[in-house]
């Protein structure tokens, strides 16, 4: 599984928490994150000392523990055209959530072009 994020702030450990929490539950034993955030990267390769005993990292890092692979790595905000092409789409979906099993067709030219 892979997941393409985008995030300002550490708001995105949570979503991260959920990603991760709803990948496991799918069986899913290998996963990818790619975001564009610093601190979202550093939380998961244990560089935020700032963040011990803080709520969602502590969650987080329990993930983590579980017996499958994650790999996050921080990516360029302009290689992250991607997830701004499915949030920009995503504005005219109903709430809920959506699962791409295949890229939906409005990203196939951004990832023939590089991804």
């Amino acid at each position: 599984m892979r997941v393409y994020m985008m995030c300002s702030n550490m708001g995105g450990a949570w979503v991260v928490h959920d990603v991760l929490k709803h990948a496991w539950s799918m069986g899913c034993r290998k996963v990818n994150i790619e975001t564009d955030s610093a601190d979202v990267a550093n939380l998961f390769s244990g560089q935020q000392e700032d963040l011990r005993g803080n709520t969602i990292a502590s969650m987080v890092r329990q993930m983590l523990n579980l017996d499958w692979e994650v790999k996050v790595c921080k990516i360029s905000r302009v290689c992250n055209r991607v997830v701004d092409a499915l949030a920009k789409a995503s504005r005219s979906l109903p709430v809920g959530e959506i699962i791409y099993h295949d890229a939906p067709h409005f990203v196939h030219d951004l990832i023939r072009e590089g991804f």
